[in-house]
């Protein structure tokens, strides 16, 4: 294994366990035990990281090619 797929590696390792921490943090934002939660917090910024490290590996969202970011189809019926 030389030097590059050594830092390959690395970076898809770091990527994968922010990826889990972050879907930890957000499960425990919203398990309840008791009527009481684990962890209150605002999850947005944690619901940011996860998005990217996903995005990251490839995880691509629902939709396709012809959207055009306002939610319309860029294709005419």
């Amino acid at each position: 294994m030389d030097h590059e797929e050594k830092r390959e590696w690395l970076k898809e390792a770091m990527t994968v366990f922010i990826l889990f921490w972050s879907m930890a943090l957000l499960s425990c934002n919203y398990i309840k035990i008791n009527d009481k939660k684990i962890l209150d917090f605002d999850s947005t910024f944690i619901a940011s990281i996860f998005s990217s490290s996903a995005y990251a590996l490839g995880v691509k969202g629902i939709g396709g090619t012809s959207r055009n970011g306002n939610g319309n189809g860029t294709k005419k019926p």
